[in-house]
């Protein structure tokens, strides 16, 4: 692949980067761009633990276990069958391919974006896992936060200005912040509502099915 490497700092920019075994860690002021075909097979890991990532659809196979910790990573329209792990920095998803689907995928830090803060279109789809603990969530206009299984828990630090479904899994919605212009719709699986920041104010909103628990007891 295309790249430089000055004072142990990766610039890759174009062709083929394999990560057969073992682990790749990338730093601040390194970098992986879209226009890099990144192959993470199984046995392998790719960390971030600063710097920008880009993982593309049409190019990238992700097999194997990203995690980032700090810095940037950007996914647009890839599909993985290996894991997720974010303890901080940014993730932004783009497009409708997306989706969390191994028990072991964690988001329980730093920043989650899904779609962009201009109106770019995203799909992020929760299977299994787990999104909560002290992320910071944001489902920006024109992007979906779709549940079906896992656990996914947003609360007054979170910004929903997308649509929300839940098929399934639990969500937890614990001082959600929820915007006019959002819908959220529960047609199967757990919804449980704590706080007092979370409004039905769209005509979209609806509650067809599954369990609705408002209220923790206390």
């Amino acid at each position: 692949y295309s790249s430089d490497v000055v004072n142990g700092l990766l610039t890759a920019t174009s062709g083929d980067l394999y990560l057969d075994e073992g682990t790749l860690t990338v730093t601040s002021g390194s970098s992986i761009a879209s226009g890099v075909r990144t192959v993470v097979y199984g046995a392998s890991e790719l960390s971030i633990t600063g710097g920008t990532v880009a993982l593309d659809g049409n190019n990238d196979t992700w097999a194997g276990g990203v995690s980032i910790s700090n810095g940037n990573l950007t996914i647009s329209d890839t599909s993985k069958t290996g894991t997720l792990t974010q303890t901080g920095g940014n993730t932004t998803i783009y497009g409708s391919n997306f989706i969390l689907n191994d028990s072991s995928d964690s988001v329980i830090g730093g920043n989650l974006n899904v779609g962009g803060a201009s109106g770019e279109s995203a799909s992020l789809r929760v299977q299994d896992g787990e999104i909560g603990g002290n992320s910071s969530v944001t489902v920006n206009s024109n992007a979906e936060l779709r549940v079906s299984g896992g656990s996914v828990t947003l609360d007054n630090n979170d910004t929903v200005s997308g649509s929300v479904y839940v098929d399934g899994g639990t969500f937890n919605a614990n001082g959600m912040n929820k915007g006019a212009s959002s819908s959220f719709n529960q047609n199967d699986g757990t919804v449980n509502i704590t706080g007092q920041n979370f409004n039905l104010n769209n005509s979209s909103d609806s509650f067809t099915g599954g369990n609705l628990n408002i209220g923790d007891g206390s």
